[in-house]
């Protein structure tokens, strides 16, 4: 080879080592088969999902607590859409037994079980006077077994008279 030929050989090599030296990093050389790295996308987390009541009550007002009520057919039927909340008022646990009340000016039904809580005996008084007692079973899923087991996990508190 003559001196001429290798004069462009030796300057493309020169270049390729010059430039191979630019915009030198910290970091280990990249070659052809290792792309640079593309910019991470910053990706924020969803908003933390709030925990699940564990409670069944819908409301808690005035140291009363309101359960929703099932709409029954005949309720679709007429178009109703919602019904009004049950309130209860709870009284206390008092031997293991633990007593919650329904209040409507001078009717009250109040509802009692000892854990396990398998039946709940009910008693309606209106201006003091027992109008009907009963004892029914306790089924789970019934408004009575959500109201008394909120009762017995501690999720409600006991009702205090509001000073008028």
């Amino acid at each position: 080879m003559s001196r001429k030929s290798l004069s462009p050989f030796i300057a493309s090599s020169t270049l390729v080592v010059l430039l191979a030296g630019c915009g030198k990093t910290d970091g280990p050389p990249q070659t052809a088969s290792e792309p640079a790295a593309a910019p991470q996308e910053v990706v924020s987390a969803p908003p933390p999902v709030p925990p699940k009541p564990t409670h069944f009550y819908s409301l808690a007002e005035d140291g009363e607590y309101g359960y929703e009520q099932g709409l029954s057919e005949d309720d679709r039927k007429a178009g109703k859409v919602t019904s009004p909340l049950l309130m209860v008022r709870y009284y206390r646990e008092k031997d293991g037994a633990h007593s919650i009340a329904m209040v409507k000016g001078a009717a009250r039904n109040t509802y009692t079980c000892k854990e396990p809580c398998d039946f709940v005996k009910s008693k309606v008084t209106y201006n003091g006077q027992v109008v009907q007692s009963e004892t029914m079973r306790n089924t789970e899923g019934s408004m009575i077994w959500a109201m008394m087991s909120d009762a017995m996990n501690g999720e409600l508190k006991p009702y205090k008279a509001r000073k008028q």
